[in-house]
């Protein structure tokens, strides 16, 4: 039977998978958040394993507590540590996350989660209910920018587990929908539960026969799922296991404190070099390509439909009668399609993309110099920003441009939003975009993250970690974000689907750069 936490559990190792491929966090002394002193109506503890390596755990506290006003109330704490290694480097991470819930209707009342990056200040996010809104506050380096998100009841975590405990169980090929707030893509998604067989499950000790279900998330607007975690539950409804297939498998397992809290394996295993696709055929010089032929090859169930490819003046792709796509990449040029003038959330500053800051409007003006045509501010801005973020390391997950502009470190995605903060900063709209770029050091596409800066009527695309003052035909684009508001969160998506879903990568035409 379907009861207790399923539906709830099933939804934290999406959650954390989606933080594990940000590699966002850090291992930091972790600040308790405020609660009543009272005995838990319910505890839990996970063991997660990566690619079958002990990677962390995943704690759960369910408290009844009383609101200020009176009212009874459930108040649902979690904590979620992992430790991976990311191109050679040790990546520790942690996420605290709090909710609270009216234990009358089981409606949300406030949530709050606090991630934690590297060596700069946490990053907070903190939402309350208030009337036909949810008021949402997100504090950066001790900046808060705050929006209203329109609202209706929508259950909390533990309000779930009482919907599916008052349902029928779940048979083979059935399913059950509920709408949730999301904490980490700070947004409301949709919990998709279908049911399946029966089955004879490894567990860490023994073998079980537990009935497997699949559990999809649906973000915003749209209508395929970004992640499907399968989850394995005992006839009391209680979940022994859960997998969700990336990193080489993320799997969780419900155990004791003690099990929970051993240290994790050895971290040899490159969650990084997983992610990678393999190539066939080889490139002269992929940073010199004006024009590429790709034919992907997706994995076995995969759609070509499903998967996330932007099309554009720089971009097409067409599906072929056997299933594959063949994808055409040309290099940026400045006689491109123009395009409509971009929006206002392009140009002003968000949580991620700070362009009110003072150092990073100190930082542009001294990128820009004396320039005062369109492309030579963009060139230059993307110039000053390959040449002074020096330390460039992957110990860095997905910092905010203001928190960048003080340590000066990071990968694809610290150039990235820096770079668009900058821009901004000069009053040229900018955007970040994520897809694959070809690593010449390796032989194969990795996921990456550059930026667009629209000039003379159009998007142009700049990547501050190469510092060439324009695109090639290496860069194969998923999609594009403001990072503003749950958009922050979702412009990731499109590359942890992606990775699941290509197969191989072949290299069947290519065009070079002429020789000047």
């Amino acid at each position: 039977m379907v009861t207790d936490m399923t539906l709830w559990r099933t939804a934290r190792p999406a959650r954390l998978l989606l933080s594990a491929l940000l590699v966002a966090l850090l291992i930091q002394p972790v600040r308790a958040l405020p609660s009543d002193s009272k005995q838990p109506v319910e505890e839990s503890w996970e063991a997660v394993y990566v690619a079958g390596k002990k990677a962390g755990y995943v704690h759960t506290v369910v408290t009844r507590v009383k609101l200020p006003d009176g009212r009874e109330a459930y108040e649902v704490k979690t904590v979620s540590k992992l430790q991976l290694r990311r191109f050679g480097q040790q990546i520790s991470m942690v996420i605290e996350g709090r909710s609270v819930e009216l234990a009358e209707n089981g409606a949300l009342v406030e949530v709050e989660q606090i991630v934690r990056t590297s060596n700069i200040e946490a990053t907070r996010m903190h939402a309350k209910v208030d009337g036909d809104a949810m008021v949402l506050t997100v504090v950066t380096l001790g900046k808060e920018s705050t929006r209203r998100i329109p609202w209706r009841d929508l259950p909390g975590p533990y309000a779930l587990d009482r919907k599916i405990r008052d349902a029928h169980q779940l048979k083979e090929g059935e399913s059950l929908e509920v709408e949730f707030f999301d904490q980490s893509l700070q947004a409301v998604v949709t919990g998709k539960v279908i049911g399946g067989p029966i089955e004879e499950v490894q567990l860490l000790d023994r073998t079980a026969k537990l009935r497997h279900l699949k559990f999809q998330i649906f973000p915003p607007r749209q209508d395929r799922p970004f992640i499907t975690t399968d989850v394995w539950v005992d006839e009391d409804g209680e979940t022994l296991k859960t997998n969700t297939p990336m990193l080489g498998g993320m799997t969780t397992y419900r155990v004791s404190k003690e099990v929970a809290l051993a240290e994790p394996e050895d971290l040899s295993e490159d969650i990084a070099i997983r992610t990678l696709v393999p190539v066939k055929g080889q490139f002269k010089d992929p940073f010199e390509t004006v024009r590429a032929v790709y034919r992907i090859h997706l994995a076995d169930g995969v759609e070509a439909e499903d998967l996330p490819l932007a099309a554009g003046p720089t971009q097409s792709w067409q599906v072929e009668a056997n299933g594959t796509i063949l994808l055409t990449v040309r290099a940026e040029s400045q006689g491109s399609a123009a395009t409509a003038p971009p929006s206002e959330s392009f140009l002003e500053p968000n949580s991620y993309i700070q362009s009110d800051n003072e150092k990073i409007r100190r930082y542009a003006a001294e990128a820009v110099g004396d320039a005062t045509e369109t492309l030579e501010k963009a060139r230059r801005l993307e110039r000053w920003v390959f040449e002074n973020l020096k330390n460039k390391n992957y110990g860095v997950g997905f910092a905010s441009a203001a928190a960048v502009a003080e340590s000066m470190e990071g990968d694809c995605t610290e150039h990235a939003v820096l770079l668009a903060a900058m821009a901004r900063a000069q009053g040229l709209p900018a955007r970040v975009a994520v897809g694959f770029v070809f690593a010449p050091s390796v032989g194969k596409f990795g996921g990456h993250m550059w930026t667009e800066i629209f000039v003379n009527g159009h998007w142009r695309g700049f990547d501050a970690t190469l510092g060439r003052g324009r695109l090639d035909a290496v860069h194969i684009k998923l999609g594009d974000s403001a990072l503003d508001g749950a958009d922050a969160m979702l412009s990731l998506l499109p590359i942890a689907r992606a990775i699941e879903m290509i197969k191989l990568i072949e290299l069947v035409e290519v065009e070079y750069k002429a020789d000047d």
